[in-house]
């Protein structure tokens, strides 16, 4: 065993910081020497395709009791719950988003262009599921406006209604392309939701790490953009053709600036006075009610409770047409199988709407999550997700999502656990049993002024544009690029788009990273070097990232570009020059390259060709390379593809920089002698 000293602070305690010192004394060592060898290996059989297949998909693990009780985490947080503690935040979160969950409900129902009762459904039906299967407490599952707004392309374009049809079309009746509103609806949630659980399948819900947080924000500011202006012809009563597509958000805007002195004076003034009134009550007397109490105030039901009585007493849908919500179906729905005929050609929607969904929720369980540490499963909430449309969709349930204000009031409020979930069903269900009709009255335009006013927060998203280009030009242009995309495109091509760019910025990122060669400022400390410094005759070089397909030339081009600046020693040919002999060798002629791989967190096939072009160039160059500080999983590839080993020693294969220096700073390598790393030959 090697004598090793280590002193973390050789002062006495109290002394400044400044004069604490590390000291370490120990040989040098390559890097099998710090392996544990196994007794006798017994070489492994590659695995069948069936057994691969088995393990990459979870279906093998259904047979397990615990995978199952996994797969309900409601156990968990039932058998820990703290009635003491939990119950008065749990009720107060969820009496607080149900408050939000009737107005929302009713107009995301109005966006999507179906009957305003299946924003209800949706409300009530997806929450349940998500509360048994759910693994964060921020996320309200429930009506969405950016998944009401999609799916209200799709219906507009299978039953042909107008982007602000009266609510009194939006039944189930027959349109002559054989399709009903609340048919296409519930088709696509639950193609959606079969969606999600095949990917939680799979396990591919890891690909959703190719959608950034940068990148979700332009999105959803985007489909916030959409959906205010999806809005403004309700707050007119004004009627225009439907603009779905490309440019189909300016193209609204244009139309209803056009249409603007044909729209109903009383409609205006209702959005004018509901703006006023929710802006106060949330601008002035909410925040003065939080001081008090952190139960927030529900201004958005008591606006329409207020309007809905004005217009049942004012008449306002007869005497001065104005649009209202239209009579509404109390009760609930029978379980039935949503109609099928048209899912071929629904499906590529329906994917689009299972990762605006999972992009969208996932986002916010994370966010309010690493607040308050609480770590969301992705996989987990693929499958609740999944689950929560595929039942919903038996109930007639649209697309649903999390709407983030709803998870603000649940973050805000202290929710612990799913039983404001719990509390938030049980007041949608007596609404929709109860109180559903009285909702008939209810003017479009008040709810459109509820959307637009949820929203608007939204919007400030835009003042993190000088913060990121100062930060970073690619986040700078991923966010932009997102945004637009969703504005002038279209949600689903904003989305695709954004995937694309992003994927596009991860290539760029790898195929222009850059390695640097370093310099001593004292023994053991190595910085980075001026570009024109001297070389030594031993140069450490840092690669500063994964070594693969989009980064490898850079390696390659660095070994060149070192080689051109340094002129070739004179001196005998060395051919041998490998196992380092000290005779074969001239003291004044070595040179050493120590590349510094601890940055290098993968290798794949590109990669280990450039690593072995590097190793032909220091041969052709009469230079000696050393692998320092190669994490396992990149030494593990070196070991399987095994070539590269024939041409480096793995005595060149060393923990740290430091101990490569110590090798050559006394000219001679380690004994060479068999170890692990040569078995892999």
């Amino acid at each position: 065993m090697d004598t090793e000293k280590m002193l973390v602070c050789d002062v006495p305690a109290g002394t400044a910081t400044a004069e604490a010192r590390v000291v370490v004394d120990r040989k040098a060592l390559p890097s099998y020497a710090l392996e544990e060898p196994e007794p006798n290996p017994k070489p492994k059989l590659p695995p069948k395709f069936s057994q691969r297949a088995a393990k990459s998909c979870q279906v093998a693990l259904l047979r397990t009791p615990s995978f199952l009780l996994g797969l309900f985490p409601c156990i968990a947080w039932v058998r820990a719950y703290n009635l003491r503690q939990f119950l008065v935040p749990d009720v107060l979160a969820g009496l607080s988003t149900a408050v939000l969950h009737v107005p929302q409900g009713l107009v995301s129902a109005i966006i999507a262009g179906v009957d305003p009762v299946l924003g209800l459904y949706s409300s009530l039906y997806p929450a349940l599921v998500y509360v048994f299967m759910g693994s964060s407490p921020y996320v309200s599952m429930g009506t969405f406006p950016v998944t009401a707004l999609m799916t209200g392309v799709v219906v507009r374009r299978y039953t042909g209604l107008s982007s602000n049809a009266s609510a009194l079309e939006y039944g189930g009746n027959e349109t002559s392309s054989g399709e009903s509103a609340a048919g296409v609806a519930t088709t696509l949630t639950l193609l959606s939701g079969l969606i999600q659980v095949a990917i939680w399948l799979l396990r591919l819900d890891r690909l959703a790490a190719i959608i950034s947080p940068v990148m979700a924000e332009g999105f959803l500011t985007g489909c916030a953009v959409t959906v205010i202006v999806s809005q403004l012809p309700s707050l007119f009563g004004t009627v225009i053709a439907p603009n779905n597509g490309f440019f189909g958000t300016p193209m609204t805007v244009y139309l209803v600036a056009k249409s603007v002195v044909r729209s109903n004076m009383v409609t205006a003034l209702l959005s004018l006075t509901a703006f006023i009134a929710l802006g106060v009550s949330k601008g002035v007397i909410a925040r003065k009610m939080m001081r008090l109490t952190a139960v927030p105030l529900p201004s958005d039901l008591i606006l329409v409770a207020v309007a809905t009585v004005a217009s049942y007493f004012l008449h306002l849908d007869t005497k001065y047409n104005v649009k209202v919500v239209g009579h509404i179906t109390s009760g609930f729905p029978k379980p039935s199988v949503p109609p099928l005929r048209d899912w071929a050609s629904l499906l590529p929607d329906a994917a689009a709407f299972a990762i605006v969904q999972f992009v969208s929720a996932f986002s916010i369980a994370e966010l309010f999550g690493r607040k308050h540490r609480l770590k969301a499963n992705a996989g987990q909430e693929m499958l609740a997700y999944g689950m929560s449309s595929v039942v919903g969709s038996f109930f007639m349930c649209m697309p649903t999502g999390s709407a983030l204000a709803r998870s603000l009031v649940l973050k805000d409020v202290g929710a612990r656990t799913q039983v404001s979930g719990l509390v938030s069903c049980s007041f949608v269900a007596v609404t929709l049993y109860v109180f559903a009709p009285l909702f008939r009255p209810l003017p479009e335009c008040v709810l459109g002024a509820v959307v637009i006013t949820v929203l608007v927060p939204m919007l400030f998203k835009l003042r993190s544009l000088p913060r990121l280009w100062k930060i970073s030009r690619f986040d700078f242009a991923l966010w932009l690029t997102s945004f637009l995309s969703v504005v002038f495109l279209d949600v689903t091509y904003g989305l695709m788009v954004g995937a694309l760019i992003g994927l596009l910025v991860i290539f760029l990122k790898l195929n222009t990273q850059t390695g640097s060669r370093l310099q001593t400022r004292r023994p053991d400390i190595f910085v980075s070097a001026e570009p024109t410094a001297e070389f030594d005759k031993v140069t450490v070089y840092r690669f500063g990232g994964p070594l693969c397909f989009a980064s490898h030339h850079t390696l390659v081009d660095d070994f060149e570009e070192m080689f051109t600046r340094i002129s070739p020693p004179a001196g005998k040919n060395v051919a041998k020059l490998n196992k380092m002999e000290e005779a074969d060798l001239d003291a004044d002629t070595v040179r050493a390259i120590v590349m510094d791989c601890s940055a290098v967190s993968f290798i794949d096939s590109c990669g280990l060709r450039a690593l072995d072009t590097v190793v032909d160039i220091c041969l052709q160059n009469k230079c000696i390379l050393y692998l320092a500080a190669l994490p396992d999983a990149a030494l593990r590839t070196i070991k399987t593809q095994g070539a590269l080993l024939r041409k480096i020693d793995p005595d060149r294969i060393t923990p740290t920089i430091q101990d490569a220096v110590a090798f050559l700073s006394c000219q001679s390598s380690p004994p060479i002698a068999p170890s692990p790393l040569r078995t892999y030959l």
